[in-house]
């Protein structure tokens, strides 16, 4: 089965419904129950969440529904008269209405004169007060009132309707509200993005939301992630989520718009290079870097070494680990250490493929006040971190990389990461390009 992303966004994705992962069915199903109970409830989530795809989940469940799209619209009102017509069942009014004609004053009168039924109804639209009469006939108001009167009727003749409202914003909430307010009973489920969500400051309306609401961030778990891409790529489902998975547990991949873009482009990155699935199988897991992260750890070591010893100011790097003793007289090795005339520098090298977990070493930097070079001992002036997650150490300074920035690191490009080293150590005037003519003294 051929591997097919969306381009843009899931929400403008026009292939059938793709809906997967645990999380996601657990949520449809507590919103599922809240519709049958007649409430309301507000999913909250960042773009790329999900929030449009749960929707069209629950739309293909409730039957009896209104489905409508927020985004750029003003006034509820308005998309609901787009959306919804009264007439649309009026052959099932006409059915329900004709045995009682003659209460509606068709009677042998109008049959003689070749008046059909229907055409009555429209003469008398304003006589019989009739929940029936006033659906066929459609003389509502387009206003938040008519649309309130409108789904009165409706819900009398057809049961109640379901209201779906995505893309709700702050400029909409009064309107929320009101409707929620109005009595009308019509269970409403609405999507609304966490950004539009925080600049609401009524709290009465906060107080609501938050009573209802279902929140989409942070909500992907590992099982999803396969689960979704599974369903968009079965054939190379598992070596993409291999890719995927450390860039999710980094918090670099938060959303499913982030995880199938990623998993796009690197599917299209790897069919450039290859003529059929084997092949584009083995590149995609080549290109997994956490594959062997002691092997990362090493390249990212030695590819800031070869960078630092090409940066002016930097009189010493050492090439390969330095032991070093801390203020308590422990022995500790730390994986880079350099010299500048202004003294010494001293960092450690932590990638994770999982969670994180910073051993006695790293937390020892921050005791390390000396450092013995050529029998002499500097002070040291700089202490760091380097690593992909967003990690403190007391008295160190911690330079993050994204994933992309490993990758570019793994193939012996260190500009980034020697820019930020730089910059965070506060010698950044020496990360602009200037290099020496000559590279800084290597040890052996």
């Amino acid at each position: 089965m051929p591997c097919e992303f969306p381009r843009v966004s899931v929400s403008s994705w026009t292939g059938p419904l793709k809906f997967a992962g645990p999380s996601y069915r657990k949520l449809l199903q507590e919103l599922t129950e809240a519709i049958n109970k007649g409430e309301v409830a507000a999913i909250v989530g960042q773009p790329g969440t999900g929030k449009t795809t749960l929707l069209r989940a629950l739309a293909s469940r409730v039957q009896n529904h209104v489905f409508m799209d927020m985004a750029n619209k003003e006034r509820l009102a308005d998309e609901f008269w787009d959306k919804f017509d009264p007439k649309a069942r009026s052959k099932e009014i006409l059915e329900m209405l004709l045995p009682e004609r003659r209460k509606f004053g068709y009677g042998l009168l109008s049959r003689l004169l070749g008046r059909k039924f229907e055409d009555h109804l429209l003469r008398v639209c304003d006589k019989y007060d009739d929940p029936r009469l006033r659906l066929y006939c459609n003389e509502y108001t387009r206003d938040f009132d008519g649309m309130l009167r409108a789904l009165k009727d409706y819900s009398e003749v057809f049961g109640k309707p379901v209201l779906l409202v995505d893309e709700v914003r702050e400029t909409h909430s009064q309107e929320i509200l009101r409707f929620v307010n109005s009595g009308v009973g019509v269970p409403l489920v609405f999507s609304m993005p966490t950004e539009a969500y925080s600049k609401v400051t009524d709290l009465a309306i906060r107080r609501r939301i938050e009573e209802s609401r279902v929140s989409l961030d942070y909500i992907l778990t590992e099982e999803d992630i396969r689960e979704i891409l599974d369903s968009y790529c079965p054939d190379f489902s598992a070596e993409l989520t291999d890719l995927v998975i450390p860039l999710w547990k980094g918090k670099e991949i938060v959303t499913v718009h982030q995880l199938l873009n990623y998993a796009r482009m690197e599917l299209e990155n790897a069919r450039k290079e290859c003529g059929d699935n084997e092949c584009i199988r083995r590149r995609l897991i080549e290109d997994n870097i956490f594959k062997d992260v002691d092997n990362l750890i090493k390249t990212v070591e030695s590819t800031l070494r070869s960078g630092l010893a090409k940066v002016e100011g930097v009189t010493y790097v050492h090439q390969r680990g330095k032991r070093a003793e801390t203020s308590d007289g422990k022995s500790v090795i730390v994986d880079l250490f350099f010299l500048t005339e202004e003294g010494a520098y001293v960092g450690d090298v932590r990638i994770f493929a999982g969670l994180p977990s910073l051993d006695p070493d790293v937390e020892a930097l921050t005791k390390i006040l000396e450092i013995e070079h050529e029998k002499v001992r500097r002070p040291v002036k700089g202490r760091f971190l380097i690593t992909n997650y967003p990690l403190k150490v007391e008295g160190a300074i911690t330079v993050y990389l994204e994933t992309h920035e490993l990758i570019r690191v793994s193939k012996g490009d260190s500009e980034v990461v020697l820019a930020k080293l730089l910059n965070a150590l506060g010698l950044g005037s020496e990360a602009k390009g200037q290099t020496k003519a000559q590279g800084a003294e290597l040890s052996a």
